[in-house]
């Protein structure tokens, strides 16, 4: 949404709206501004979710697997999460040959992966909706 469109809806001049815009980036509140691409548009049309069970619960080893999903650029969002698994990754691919060599480079090469499990998607009816205030 434009400055100008904002300030439309809430009732404030463009440069009030671009003043209050700043101090919310600077204050940490709004973290980033981004495009939400259109997946099959840009050739990669398969979300995959997929549940990783660690090996070891070390500290260290985890955080080497914090690094090695940060550092992927197909996988979208990881969370480090409490439960049967231990991470959840939401992972982008071209497709399925595309998602064999990763989990090869990503669970088997690099170690400290006891299992995963994989969640084809077949719709996305939610994604990166407003953030509820």
């Amino acid at each position: 949404m434009q400055q100008s469109e904002i300030a439309d809806r809430v009732g404030l001049p463009a440069a009030a709206v671009a003043r209050r815009l700043k101090r919310l980036r600077s204050a940490g509140i709004i973290r980033k501004d981004v495009f939400t691409l259109n997946e099959r548009a840009v050739g990669r049309p398969l979300t995959v979710i997929v549940e990783v069970t660690a090996e070891s619960k070390k500290a260290d080893l985890l955080d080497e697997m914090k690094k090695r999903f940060v550092n992927c650029p197909q996988v979208q969002q990881c969370y480090h999460v409490m439960g049967e698994a231990d991470f959840i990754l939401i992972v982008n691919i071209r497709n399925m040959g595309e998602y064999t060599s990763l989990t090869r480079q990503l669970f088997f090469k690099e170690g400290n992966v006891k299992s995963f499990r994989t969640c084809v998607t077949m719709e996305k009816v939610k994604a990166a909706g407003p953030f509820p205030l």
